[in-house]
């Protein structure tokens, strides 16, 4: 049974005309606008990449480099952003990122407990990616020690995420028949664990108010 089958040579379409359409540059403005914290489906973007390299359509390294130029490129402008505007910008606009002013002082806590660490962190964890560029620059922290702590981060990233699409487009046909053939109990598998995260948090309610 070819269930998904269509759906997914679909999906493939559609992502190869894009690709063929803009190729690089849309790589390099989906990770330059997804630093600065406008939502883009950069994590896709660069599984995708990974994918079409196998498939030859792109170079593996110029992906690497194109994302990397991108990122740090939007790095570098919400940093001198942060640096010339400060709190106010994040206090103002930050609502459009999702960003609240709870989200910020923890974030601000955050940054301020892990310092130039935070920044390496940040690029594995939603949001925080796109607010420590600000940050940086309104914690008046050395472009040198914040650019270089966002290069490591971005390399170990960009470059998992990369291999991740190549791995995926290496072994394509072995995982298309694994889901096909084991969706059922994949899906049974996570309704199992939702019910038991739900029971749980039902329970320890109870368990408040009798102690109460």
């Amino acid at each position: 049974m070819s269930i998904g089958r269509d759906e997914i040579l679909d999906y493939k379409d559609v992502a190869l005309e894009l690709v063929e359409l803009y190729g690089y540059w849309a790589l390099f403005f989906t990770m330059f606008i997804d630093t600065l914290g406008i939502p883009m489906p950069s994590k896709t973007m660069l599984t995708l990449s990974g994918y079409f390299s196998h498939m030859g359509i792109l170079n593996y390294t110029q992906i690497f480099i194109v994302a990397m130029a991108g990122t740090l490129g939007g790095f570098t402008s919400g940093y001198t952003i942060g640096r010339k505007i400060g709190t106010p910008l994040i206090e103002k606009y930050g609502r459009f990122i999702c960003l609240t002013p709870e989200k910020t002082t923890r974030l601000e806590k955050w940054f301020e407990k892990y310092g130039p660490w935070a920044i390496l962190i940040a690029y594995f964890l939603p949001v925080a990616r796109s607010v420590v560029p600000y940050l940086s620059g309104i914690s008046k922290m050395s472009f040198v020690t914040a650019i270089g702590m966002a290069a490591v981060g971005a390399t170990c990233w960009i470059l998992l995420l990369i291999s991740f699409g190549l791995v995926i487009g290496q072994n394509w046909i072995v995982l298309e028949a694994l889901l096909v053939d084991y969706y059922p109990y994949l899906i049974g598998g996570v309704l199992t664990l939702v019910a038991a995260a739900v029971w749980s948090k039902v329970r320890n309610k109870k368990g408040t108010k009798e102690v109460q």
